[in-house]
């Protein structure tokens, strides 16, 4: 056992990078001792990689609606993919894709102006 009273500073860290160095060494042991084990149970199973990891499943992200139709609000697109029929109608009367344009909400508005470049003072109250 180690006595830290008689030892000097020099000595205590030549000790703890010993011990580090045996730490290591057992981690590297360990670790292909596992290894071997896993190997072991892969080939004695024949299982695959997704049999052990299996795919995470996909999560769909929402994309909130970018556009709405003034006629029924409950039609929405969110810009992506074919345009929807009721859009593509009222574009077909000679009206412009950007008469449908969602406003943006007032707080996002507000702190786009607050935080972009400009002359000092704009977009401040």
């Amino acid at each position: 056992m180690l006595h830290d009273t008689d030892m000097t500073l020099e000595q205590l860290e030549a000790e703890m990078e010993r011990l580090r160095g045996l730490a290591d060494l057992r981690r590297q042991q360990e670790k292909a001792e596992v290894i071997k084990v896993v190997i072991d149970l892969v080939t004695t199973h024949k299982l695959q990689v997704r049999d052990v990891f299996p795919p995470k499943p996909k999560t769909a992200s929402v994309v909130p609606p970018k556009y709405r139709d003034t006629v029924n609000p409950e039609n929405t697109w969110t810009g992506r993919g074919k345009m929807p029929v009721w859009l593509a109608k009222h574009v077909a009367d000679g009206y412009a894709v950007d008469t449908f344009l969602i406003p943006a909400e007032p707080a996002a508005a507000e702190g786009a102006d607050a935080t972009e470049g400009g002359e000092e003072g704009e977009g401040a109250y």
